[in-house]
């Protein structure tokens, strides 16, 4: 939560920059040319993807707050077992209070309390959506929209299974309603910045970025990690090694902005590091990641002899996660994804974020019996 609302303060600083017109970060007064920027970050895309990942950590914290009393014992984590309990004594508090005194009025407002203790990581949530379409980087938009609309279906369909038919049939309708209304209003109110960008936005044009067909850098990574393919050429050593197997024509068309970046994350890893630098980047993600297939495997067998009103939507192999774990999931592949078509791993704020998400998966997850 500190990460989440630490990100809402990044925002709001690149929010008042945007609207004050600033030319550079935090109204520095550099002697290069203007390029986009958002809040403390000076490339778009690493800031589009870090608003992206906190957008899903935000999410996931959210349906961390809808979980219902019966998950409470399963968790280990000791923050949503109290928040849990927090919110079933609230319930009580309205109830109790409304049959001993009848006061509408405190009833009410224990309502109002209890739908703030739910839904208020919306508020962060919201803010990350529209920060990463403020950074006007591609990657991000496509992202940070399909996760929105995964997000959205995923919760939908985790109610929609619990929910009696006359409440599906009115749930459907509002959900179709608000999702034509989402739409109208980005068709009619879509700034014109953004507008541009989204129009660029092309099949081929994301399958070059992605493959590197269209630049040099791939090829010329490549190599250098082919000379070099046990601990690399050292950090930062690709724009001192680049030139060298660039060809003439190629450094004729030399990238003058950001071209001392691969633009794929992970073949700089190779060429920077070599195999044991990608290695360890490796290690320390299957590390993290780990304990969920144990307990996914654990949850797909229990599963079985769930009765079938209990059970959860389907597909059972992703539905059968705790939701804040499918949220950091997504949220992490989304960043895995980008980095195959630039560098968002190269800014520090990115690659911590991402491995704290990892970590804090752990937390999200059942305990198996004798653990």
């Amino acid at each position: 939560e500190l990460i989440v609302w630490n990100g809402v303060g990044l925002s709001l600083i690149g929010l008042i920059q945007s609207v004050t017109g600033a030319q550079y970060p935090l109204w520095a007064d550099i002697k290069t040319p203007p390029a986009y920027f958002f809040s403390t970050f000076g490339y778009p895309n690493m800031g589009g993807d870090y608003f992206t990942t906190l957008f899903g950590l935000a999410l996931a914290l959210w349906r961390r707050n809808l979980d219902d009393l019966r998950d409470a014992h399963r968790t280990r984590d000791v923050s949503s077992a109290a928040l849990a309990v927090a919110l079933w004594r609230w319930k009580l508090d309205a109830i109790r209070q409304d049959e001993r005194s009848q006061d509408s009025e405190s009833a009410r407002l224990a309502r109002h309390k209890l739908f703030w203790r739910k839904h208020l990581m919306l508020v962060p949530a919201v803010i990350f959506f529209f920060s990463a379409l403020t950074t006007l980087s591609r990657a991000a938009i496509i992202l940070v929209t399909i996760l929105a609309i995964s997000f959205f279906l995923h919760a939908f369909a985790s109610a929609f299974v619990r929910m009696p038919r006359a409440k599906r049939v009115k749930a459907s309708a509002a959900g179709l309603f608000g999702l034509v209304c989402i739409t109208l209003c980005t068709m009619l109110f879509m700034p014109d910045d953004l507008r541009r960008e989204v129009d660029s936005l092309n099949t081929t044009t994301v399958l070059d970025r992605v493959t590197g067909k269209g630049q040099y850098h791939v090829r010329v990574a490549t190599e250098i990690w082919k000379d070099y393919p046990f601990f690399g050429c050292g950090g930062w050593g690709y724009k001192h090694f680049c030139v060298p197997k660039m060809t003439d024509v190629e450094i004729k068309s030399l990238q003058r902005v950001g071209g001392i970046n691969v633009h794929n994350d992970y073949l700089q890893f190779l060429a920077e590091h070599g195999l044991v630098g990608f290695g360890c980047l490796v290690t320390m993600v299957v590390l993290l990641v780990w304990p969920l297939g144990r307990i996914w495997r654990a949850l797909m067998a229990a599963v079985r002899f769930t009765p079938p009103k209990q059970q959860p939507a389907k597909p059972l192999a992703i539905f059968v996660l705790p939701a804040p774990v499918f949220c950091i999931l997504l949220a992490a592949t989304a960043t895995f994804i980008h980095g195959f078509g630039d560098c968002p791993f190269r800014s520090p704020a990115v690659l911590m974020l991402f491995y704290a998400m990892l970590a804090a998966m752990d937390g999200f997850l059942p305990r198996l019996k004798g653990e």
